[in-house]
């Protein structure tokens, strides 16, 4: 059975399953505890938001076998190296990744694609610093005299690690918010039905972070579902677009960006994604009585921007909750990809193996 899978064991490839095992479920379709390796000829690719697929024709005894390689979305396999004219149909590779959970399913999530002059893409392991390799913005002299808002401004890439972490949420739930977690189910989330996730869950995600001071304000810019975020600064001033993130009041105090917001509807997956540091497998919804407060700094020569946040939810969480996340500036002119969140290919996977299940 599977006599063309090698199953590949021990720490040689510990570092594959990396940190993605949780991102938008994953771990839910797949393995991670049993890698295997196909070498085949790509018949099919589709490259999509939030994940993109190809199909891998596998020989075996003289009979061609169907694989759906399921990998990250468009604009983290560009940065990756990996794009249309890198990888397409008729190309022969070997890949690289965690079984499927359902037996008898052909799909696997690629994390480790392997060329036949040797070229190797690691998909997965230290995935966040990788994804800052060739844009890195070279460190320069700024003058600690110039506005707060004219220093922060440029384009960042996260280093914070999100994906992977276990165990219990790091969140005070109350049990309400405990019993919510439990209720959990990974094949019913917001994700996969194109909702993009809420603060603070939005913070973490592996794309590009954008400080735009515009002629008519600052605009807080995620790559990731193409949000933008407008501020409001002034004691009577408030921004209320997109409603999604609630109203939002802005102020500067000294080398510190401070961002309110409240009046946020309540979502699925608001307090935490099931992908992140703080979801850790689960995802935790919010209230609309959730408010969260943003503190931006730098440091390190005006380098490395900081977030520090508090979010409160008393629906939820019995105290307020405080972390941080940091980002790495990137280049001005680092290439911000279009996001349009495909439904298809968010529900791709599950599809996938419920139609196996259906097939047994």
């Amino acid at each position: 059975m599977f006599r063309h899978l090698t199953l590949l064991c021990g720490l040689a490839l510990a570092g594959l399953v990396g940190r993605a095992a949780a991102h938008h479920a994953v771990a839910t379709h797949y393995d991670f505890e049993t890698i295997i390796e196909l070498t085949g000829t790509v018949s099919e690719i589709t490259y999509r938001n939030p994940h993109s697929f190809f199909v891998l024709d596998v020989i075996s005894d003289g009979q061609t076998e169907q694989w759906e390689i399921e990998t990250h979305s468009v604009p983290l396999l560009r940065r990756l190296g990996i794009d249309e004219d890198r990888l397409g149909v008729g190309d022969t590779l070997t890949v690289r990744g965690p079984s499927p959970r359902r037996a008898g399913a052909t799909a696997l999530f690629g994390g480790q694609l392997i060329f036949p002059d040797g070229t190797e893409f690691m998909l997965t392991e230290s995935l966040r610093s990788r994804l800052i390799d060739g844009i890195a913005a070279e460190r320069m002299e700024r003058s600690s005299d110039a506005p707060i808002l004219e220093r922060m401004a440029g384009r960042w890439s996260s280093i914070t690690g999100a994906f992977g972490a276990t165990g219990g949420s790091p969140m005070p739930l109350n049990e309400t918010g405990l019993a919510a977690r439990a209720a959990y189910d990974p094949i019913d989330t917001p994700a996969q039905q194109c909702i993009p996730p809420n603060l603070p869950s939005l913070l973490y995600q592996p794309y590009l972070y954008e400080i735009r001071t515009e002629p008519d304000g600052v605009v807080l810019y995620h790559e990731y579902a193409n949000i933008s975020r407008p501020l409001a600064f002034g004691a009577d001033a408030v921004a209320t677009t997109p409603p999604e993130f609630g109203e939002r009041r802005a102020r500067i105090e000294g080398d510190a960006l401070v961002v309110a917001s409240r009046g946020i509807p309540a979502h699925g997956a608001g307090l935490a994604s099931d992908w992140d540091a703080n979801g850790r497998g689960a995802n935790i919804p919010s209230s609309a009585q959730k408010e969260i407060i943003e503190r931006y700094t730098l440091r390190e020569n005006d380098q490395i921007l900081v977030a520090d946040y508090t979010v409160t939810d008393p629906v939820y969480l019995e105290a307020p909750y405080s972390a941080r996340v940091e980002w790495q500036r990137v280049r001005d002119d680092a290439p911000i990809y279009e996001f349009e969140c495909d439904l298809d290919s968010a529900t791709r996977s599950r599809a996938t193996l419920e139609q196996a299940g259906a097939a047994e």
